[in-house]
């Protein structure tokens, strides 16, 4: 059901902006780094927004990361299919990521989700859009994925204690070859 591609996780690096006292909204871009079956390296970049849960002492945060944090993932499953091009990179992502932050540090485990629409699909996501609801796109966007990946890494935040789980939506501007 969700073969290995061949494709893998290499590193990540980003920065978001998240406010919110117990839901909380969320900016940033994140930049993921993926190796193909014969180890080339290509960056995926995203902008994106999003919503989420939480609770924290200061109820907004800044984290960033970069590619010499520590990070680690898995490989990239696809969805009934292991053959992936680099074309299935460049349209969509979606990010669930639970943090917890201490201080100025913030661990951080994820799923990301590679989406590549169909026409039909599109439509979907335009109708979800139309509702006005963020998370009724993370929903359809979700649906559509094409392939998956599970990462965990640190990242830097603005002094805080507390936790939070957020999904969030990001558009590909590039997916080029480092």
């Amino acid at each position: 059901m969700f073969p290995d591609t061949g494709w893998s996780y290499n590193t990540s690096s980003g920065a978001a902006a998240t406010a919110g006292p117990s839901w909380e909204v969320t900016a940033g871009q994140a930049r993921v780094y993926i190796n193909d079956p014969s180890g080339s390296t290509f960056k995926v970049i995203g902008t994106g927004i999003g919503v989420g849960i939480g609770a924290s002492a200061i109820p907004a945060s800044i984290t960033v990361s970069t590619t010499d944090f520590v990070s680690g993932g898995s490989a990239i499953y696809g969805v009934g299919n292991s053959h992936l091009d680099l074309d299935d990179f460049q349209s969509l992502m979606v990010i669930y990521n639970a943090s917890a932050v201490a201080l100025d540090g913030a661990v951080t485990g994820s799923v990301v989700f590679f989406v590549h629409l169909t026409v039909l699909q599109k439509i979907n996501v335009a109708a979800a859009l139309l509702t006005g609801s963020v998370l009724n796109v993370l929903a359809v966007l979700t649906s559509c994925f094409k392939a998956v990946c599970f990462v965990a890494a640190a990242e830097l935040s603005t002094p805080n204690l507390g936790a939070d789980a957020t999904g969030t939506a990001y558009w590909i501007s590039s997916a080029d070859p480092v």
